[in-house]
């Protein structure tokens, strides 16, 4: 169970985590205030992301300090359900991405996340192994990085083609992307070895939480819809 070295780090982990919860909260509270329109479908997908983000790190969370380590009877299902939740967050902002600012692309990405989420609830039964790593584990390899190469390059075209408030979001929420990113690095083993267990381990929940500050500050303040919503609408928010 929880040692009273790790006690420090599972504040951290924690605050972290109600973090999360909470701005996905705030965030529902003023998409409610939206009349049916794009910007809502939008904030309500981001609002998900969120729910879905704060389950994964929740179930990661009570594995890391309330599951005795040789428990793998616990310990592998709830490993394999932090997973397919961390991969279904980021198909859920794809998305709301090419639901609502790429419609062009025809939701290709938000299929191949669909069905790389697939394999992965296939694998829960099978448990397929393959060069010493879980089959869910390779498949979420190769989807992550596609599904966040995608998010990077339509927030970096924003970047470059846009002025305003559509470029200050797109450098907010490129921001963000990088410290989510950085922050699951820091929960690898490579960061334990380059950093140390104990850096590591505190680095993750604090690069989290800057992270998803960022990323609301860049989907509430800076949003990109705020020039679109109409007048009644932005008056009643």
């Amino acid at each position: 169970m929880v040692a009273e070295a790790d006690i420090p780090i599972l504040v951290f982990d924690l605050a972290a985590i109600i973090l999360d919860y909470t701005l996905g909260l705030v965030l529902l509270s003023k998409t409610m205030k939206l009349a049916p329109s794009p910007p809502r479908k939008y904030y309500l997908g981001v609002f998900v992301f969120f729910l879905v983000h704060s389950a994964c790190r929740t179930v990661f969370f009570f594995r890391a300090y309330f599951v005795e380590k040789s428990d793998n009877v616990v310990r592998v299902p709830m490993f394999d359900i932090g997973t397919m939740l961390g991969v279904l967050s980021v198909i859920l902002l794809v998305y709301v991405i090419e639901s609502t600012i790429v419609t062009r692309s025809k939701k290709v990405f938000t299929i191949f996340g669909c069905c790389a989420l697939g394999i992965m609830v296939v694998d829960l039964f099978i448990r397929m192994t393959l060069a010493n790593r879980r089959l869910m584990v390779w498949v979420q390899l190769i989807t992550l990085p596609v599904l966040v190469a995608f998010i990077i390059a339509i927030y970096l075209r924003a970047l470059l083609k846009s002025t305003g408030t559509v470029r200050k979001n797109a450098v907010v929420m490129l921001f963000a992307i990088v410290l989510l990113t950085l922050s699951e690095v820091a929960n690898s083993e490579f960061a334990s070895m380059l950093l140390g267990s104990v850096t590591a381990r505190y680095l993750g929940p604090i690069l989290m939480a800057a992270a998803l500050i960022v990323l609301y500050i860049a989907v509430v303040n800076l949003s990109i819809w705020k020039k679109i919503e109409p007048p009644a609408v932005a008056a009643s928010s």
